[in-house]
């Protein structure tokens, strides 16, 4: 990997910023199908606290 300046390494890391982020499950349910789908033959359910925290017991 080439070594970069202080601002080049600044400008290529504001560069990746400008896009922002994309909370949907697009992406992961894309993948899913792509699979087959594997999560829909399992029969679970996930418990969590309040703070989203899971626990197994």
């Amino acid at each position: 990997m080439a070594e970069l300046t202080y601002e080049e390494a600044e400008a290529a890391l504001a560069a990746l910023l400008r896009f922002g982020t994309n909370p949907s499950l697009a992406r992961i349910r894309a993948l899913c199908a792509a699979l087959g789908d594997p999560q829909a033959g399992l029969r679970c359910v996930r418990v969590t606290g309040t703070n989203g925290k899971t626990s197994v017991t």
